[in-house]
Order: structure tokens, then sequence, then C-alpha cells
């Protein structure tokens, strides 16, 4: 409501930048929390399991974030540079 409609296109393609970067970024830095908690031997007190394995999740949550928004943002790039084609295109 702020912006003109023609402005969404463009708004849209820089917000799945900005995310895309947080992602990415957080992918890299989890997956280097993972690699040294397994060096170092980090574990659970009471299961005694790696804290590798717990932090595990960050760079494959991330990760699959990262890959969905590329896909997200090349979507939008081609809607930005093409806006007469895929108007009936949905991201579902």
């Amino acid at each position: 409501m702020i912006f003109p409609k023609s402005w969404l296109k463009v708004i849209d393609v820089i917000s799945n930048v900005i995310f895309l970067s947080f992602s990415a970024i957080m992918t890299v830095y989890g997956t280097m929390l993972v690699l040294s908690t397994m060096e170092y031997r980090f574990t659970l007190t009471i299961s005694g399991i790696s804290m590798g394995i717990v932090y595990s999740i960050i760079p494959i949550a991330f990760g699959i974030m990262t890959v969905r928004l590329l896909l997200f943002t090349y979507d939008s790039i081609r809607a930005v540079l093409n806006p007469s084609g895929g108007e009936g295109e949905d991201h579902a």
C-alpha cells in the first residue's frame, strides 16, 4: 500500500536477495560451527551425543532455504525483466 504497484516486483527481488544473503551466511557459519564442535568433541552431558549432530540442523535448514530462495529470486528477476509474460504462474 505504501509503494506504487509497479515497484512491487523490484521490492520482491531486493527482499529475496537480502534474505538469500542472510541464509547463505548462516549456512556457511553454521557449517563452521558444526565442524568446530566435531573437532573439539563437545557432547551433551546427559546423553553423550555430539553437539555437532545437534547443531547440524542449522546448516541443513538454511541450506535448503538458500536453494529455495535461489529459485524464488530467479523467478522474481525473470518477472521484472519480462513483465508481460508469466502472469498466471504461482510459486506453489
